[in-house]
C-alpha cells in the first residue's frame, strides 16, 4: 500500500510539474479582471455598506466602513489566490483543506460552501424575479406611460410568477455557463462594458443634466 501511495503521489507531482498551471488557461488576465468586476456587481455592491451597515449604525463614517470592507475583501481574495498557487487544480479549496487539515474537514468545508452558494443563488434569483424586473418594468412603464408594463410589473410580484421566472432565469444561466470559454469571455466583456457605459451615462446626466428629471 505504501508503494502504491508513493507512486500515486509521485505521479501527481510530476503532472503538476509538467503543467505549472495545473489547469489549461482558457482566459486572459484582462478577462479574469472583467469577471471579478462582474461578480462584484456595480448595481448591488453598495447594498451592504450603504444600506445595511449605515442603517444599523447611523452617522458612521462612510470612508471607514468602505476601508474595512476593502481590507476584509483583500484578505478573502488573498486566501483564495494562495490556495490556487498551492494547489493549481480544480477545487483548490477542497484539495488544500483536505491535505493540510484532514479529509473530513475538507469535505465538510467544501460541502458547506456549496450549500451556501446554492442558498445565495436562490436569493439572487428571487431578487431578480421579485424586485429587479418588476422595478425596471414599473419605471419604464411610468416613463413611457405604458399600462401594460405596469400590469406586468404587478403580475411579476406574485409568488407563483416569481418561482416560474426564477426557474427560467436559472435554466438560462446554466445554458450560458456550459458554453465554450471563448464565448463566455465575449459575453462577459459585453456585459461589463455595457454596465460601465450605463454608469457613465448616469454620471454624465448627474454632472451635466441635459434633460430635467421627471418629478
Amino acid at each position: 500500500m505504501a508503494e502504491i501511495d508513493a507512486r500515486s503521489t509521485t505521479g501527481s507531482v510530476s503532472v503538476a510539474q509538467g503543467n505549472p498551471q495545473g489547469l489549461p488557461r482558457h482566459i486572459s488576465t484582462f478577462t479574469a479582471i472583467t469577471f471579478a468586476l462582474a461578480c462584484v456587481g456595480l448595481a448591488t455592491s453598495g447594498t451592504l455598506p450603504y444600506s445595511s451597515f449605515l442603517g444599523i449604525w447611523p452617522g458612521a463614517n462612510l470612508v471607514v466602513v468602505l476601508v474595512i470592507g476593502v481590507v476584509l475583501s483583500l484578505i478573502h481574495g488573498y486566501t483564495f489566490s494562495m490556495m490556487g498557487v498551492i494547489a493549481p487544480r480544480s477545487g483548490a479549496d477542497y484539495v488544500v483543506a483536505s491535505r493540510v487539515l484532514s479529509a473530513p474537514v475538507g469535505f465538510a468545508a467544501s460541502w458547506g460552501t456549496m450549500l451556501v452558494g446554492v442558498l445565495l443563488a436562490g436569493t439572487a434569483l428571487a431578487f431578480l424575479s421579485d424586485s429587479l424586473l418588476p422595478s425596471l418594468l414599473r419605471n419604464i412603464g411610468m416613463v413611457v406611460e405604458s399600462n401594460g408594463m405596469l400590469s406586468a410589473a404587478e403580475s411579476l410580484e406574485k409568488p407563483e410568477t416569481v418561482v416560474l421566472v426564477g426557474a427560467i432565469i436559472a435554466v438560462m444561466i446554466y445554458g450560458v455557463c456550459i458554453l465554450p470559454p471563448k464565448v463566455m469571455e465575449i459575453i462577459n466583456k459585453i456585459g461589463l462594458f455595457g454596465g460601465l457605459a450605463a454608469w457613465g451615462a448616469i454620471l454624465i446626466q448627474l454632472a451635466v443634466p441635459m434633460v430635467s428629471f421627471s418629478s
